[in-house]
């Protein structure tokens, strides 16, 4: 019997870590997409209005958000090196893996740091305008379906830990 109730609370407590995680995975994609948001529009401003360079725009910036993604200290350290590189786009390459971004988001600034700082500056700062508008799009959805999301996790994961104690009882 007491083998049945530690199987129960280890099943209870699995899935509720797993519904958990979840809302961490949702709560972070906000996060994220909130702090590239920032980032367009200190470009756009930086770029359009004081016709600033993009690597010391980068260097100025500061976002706890994509400082723990590794993003912006990778895109620093890339930007800092003797050979010319599209520092954002290298650096958005390699933390891919710690962005909870979704396919559409991820998609879209791929392409956008892979050709920023290649067009006059009008033009750069009216691209920043448009992925930024994207993305608060993009990041308002998110939001919206956050609360939603986070209940139906919870419930599934509560559920699976009562069947799972239905079963073992």
């Amino acid at each position: 019997m007491t083998a049945r109730v530690i199987g129960v609370l280890l099943i209870a407590g699995v899935s509720l870590s797993i519904g958990g995680s979840l809302i961490h995975i949702w709560q972070k994609r906000a996060a994220q997409l909130s702090s590239f948001c920032r980032l367009l529009s200190a470009l756009e401003d930086g770029i359009g209005k004081m016709g600033l360079p993009i690597q010391s725009i980068v260097a100025s910036f500061s976002d706890e958000v994509l400082e723990a993604a590794d993003f912006l200290p990778t895109a620093r350290r890339l930007g800092e090196s003797d050979r010319p590189v599209n520092a954002l786009g290298q650096a958005f390459s390699v933390c891919q893996p710690y962005l909870a971004i979704d396919e559409e988001e991820r998609v879209l600034l791929e392409q956008f740091f892979c050709v920023l700082g290649t067009e006059d500056r009008a033009r750069e700062a009216q691209r920043c305008a448009y992925v930024r508008s994207r993305l608060e799009r993009l990041h308002g959805e998110a939001v919206g379906a956050l609360p939603a999301q986070c209940r139906i996790a919870r419930t599934l994961a509560g559920a699976v830990g009562c069947a799972a104690a239905l079963l073992l009882l």
